[in-house]
């Protein structure tokens, strides 16, 4: 996720069960920070909801996870184009921007 040190890496090997790890610290692939689901809706809002649980003191009915709104397909990658929220989760982004690289 540009500029913010954060790496996301989907797994969608079966649809119907879309999985996502987020990590900054070098565990993405055996101990991420985040883990969850991920799912993309018909209006463009790709949600990544947590499997953690929220972080202290958090009581939003959402979290944890992250939303971004009005998500276009870009030659690098995916943008948001209206908001990224990120809701009682670790990790804490405000970058709308994703850049995807092949396997």
């Amino acid at each position: 996720m540009q500029g913010t040190g954060m790496l996301l890496a989907i797994e969608a090997r079966d649809p119907a069960n879309v999985t996502y790890r987020l990590d900054d610290q070098g565990s993405l692939a055996g101990d991420p920070v985040d883990r969850g689901t991920l799912s993309l809706d018909v209006r463009g809002t790709l949600a990544l909801v947590s499997d953690n649980p929220p972080v202290d003191g958090c009581s939003d009915p959402r979290a944890p996870g992250i939303r971004f709104n009005d998500v276009v397909i870009t030659e690098l990658g995916f943008q948001a184009s209206q908001s990224v929220e990120s809701v009682c989760i670790d990790a804490n982004l405000t970058t709308s921007w994703i850049r995807v690289a092949g396997p």
